[in-house]
């Protein structure tokens, strides 16, 4: 309180910048005091960060700074502030993670909830902004913290989240390599992302955690590899046609050793899954045809 009004009286650059160590500091002593962890510690920074950068936008979006100069002096280290405590924050909860991880929805809560305050923190940037880059980050950090944090409870449902989000990070990959300013790593890594939440969740489902509608399941695996494979095929995407092959010959696979162990259904599997694999092998084959009379028919059309 003291440095505020420092700052404020003496218009200081620099003071405002103690201010938000000291911030940082309450912010530790307050969580522990009401018998916080340390990984609630972490989710009390990254909330920080986010409510710094909310303030610095506020200060600049709807006061008149012409006649309250005063409030200048906080927007950089408000607008500094706010990234850097909220990257401490991932950091720091990312190392705890990894050593106090015990698979638990307790120790999964705070990681999850600092990724998706972070994820929160650049989609304002990205709308602010109108920044992509930073939408990518805000898509791709909300994702994280919702699938890590659906591993360690039920699953029921989770296909009305999971189909839509990855239909949009591939719908977003397709775009990204089509700007005029594309950037190569993104369109990869919003490729990749889609192929593990698709695929990953439905084979989860028909594997490990789903006691019931197996069949269906394995199934919607299969589907969704086909149709990963098809779409990378004709999209040139070689992470999203490897990734669908690997997700229908993985589910092929377990299915027939674990769960299909029947001798009629093994052999209906195996012979599904050869047909389905014969039929991309040969559209592989004959994409270049089809391309020519494609092309071919578009002239005529035209």
């Amino acid at each position: 309180i003291l440095s505020v009004l420092v700052a404020t009286i003496s218009k200081s650059r620099f003071i405002p910048y103690l201010t938000m160590a000291l911030i940082f500091l309450v912010n530790i002593f307050a969580i522990g005091i009401v018998g916080g962890t340390w990984g609630t510690r972490a989710v009390g920074w990254a909330t920080q960060g986010f409510v710094f950068w909310w303030l610095a936008i506020g200060i600049g979006k709807f006061f008149d700074l012409r006649t309250k100069p005063y409030l200048t002096i906080w927007i950089n280290p408000l607008n500094n502030s706010a990234h850097r405590t909220a990257l401490f924050a991932a950091g720091f909860t990312f190392l705890s993670f990894l050593f106090e991880f015990q698979g638990s929805g307790e120790n999964l809560l705070a990681p999850t909830s600092v990724i998706s305050i972070l994820g929160l923190l650049y989609l304002g940037k990205a709308i602010n902004e109108r920044n992509l880059t930073n939408g990518y980050i805000a898509a791709i950090s909300l994702l994280i913290s919702w699938y890590i944090q659906v591993l360690g409870r039920d699953l029921s449902g989770i296909q009305y989240y999971t189909i839509p989000a990855g239909l949009y990070l591939l719908t977003l990959a397709f775009f990204e390599v089509r700007r005029s300013n594309a950037k190569p790593n993104l369109s990869t890594a919003a490729n990749i992302l889609g192929v593990l939440i698709l695929g990953g969740s439905s084979f989860l489902q028909s594997s490990l955690f789903s006691q019931e509608n197996v069949i269906f399941f394995v199934l919607l695996t299969g589907i969704e590899g086909v149709l990963l494979t098809l779409w990378g095929l004709f999209a040139k995407f070689k992470t999203v046609f490897i990734g669908g092959i690997l997700t229908f010959t993985l589910n092929i696979l377990y299915q027939v050793a674990f769960l299909l162990s029947g001798l009629n259904g093994a052999l209906v599997a195996l012979g599904v899954g050869i047909l389905i694999i014969l039929t991309v092998v040969v559209i592989e084959r004959t994409k270049t045809r089809l391309i020519a009379k494609s092309n071919e028919w578009t002239d005529a059309l035209e």
